[in-house]
């Protein structure tokens, strides 16, 4: 084998090139290498409550990853909120761990039909490891509900590696 060779696996419709003996097949390094992880919610979250404390929302979290050095990953975070209890912000926040990594704001009247869709994203580069990415919500006063499941009302987190940020590493 050839440092360089380049291969499609028919069972995986991967592309892949040969490294060295120890790494053997990897993704062409300077190619984004797409989504590597995801989360929606599969059924409404009316149940979710968001106050003035942060809270993760329900079932939004990638779960542990595993990140390459020297690549950037882009998150992306959406969630759909109605039902407020004031007129308020809302705050949606893209955490890695415990530490925010993006966040965005909207705000959300007691009128009705009231709703809100927000989106947060961010780009990162963690370095090699295993990693979990997850939403959380927080208003400035009162409640909101955060809702999902439906066509027009869905939460999700999407991982996507974009590609390289340096030399393989």
């Amino acid at each position: 084998l050839t440092k360089g060779m380049t291969i499609l696996e028919t069972d995986t419709n991967k592309l892949l090139q040969y490294t060295t003996a120890t790494t053997l097949w990897q993704p062409p390094w300077n190619l984004p290498w797409g989504r590597i992880a995801h989360a929606t919610s599969a059924t409404a979250m009316g149940s979710t409550s968001v106050g003035t404390t942060d809270t993760d929302i329900t079932g939004i979290t990638t779960g542990s990853i595993t990140t390459v050095a020297n690549r950037y990953y882009k998150i992306t975070g959406t969630c759909t909120f109605d039902t407020a209890s004031n007129n308020c912000d809302v705050f949606l926040k893209i955490l890695q761990a415990s530490t925010v990594q993006d966040s965005t704001m909207g705000y959300l009247s007691t009128t009705t039909p009231s709703r809100l869709g927000l989106t947060v994203m961010t780009i990162v580069s963690p370095g090699s490891g295993s990693f979990t990415f997850k939403l959380q919500a927080s208003t400035s006063v009162g409640t909101v509900r955060g809702i999902g499941g439906g066509a027009t009302a869905t939460a999700k987190i999407i991982v996507e590696d974009i590609g390289p940020s340096a030399g393989p590493a």
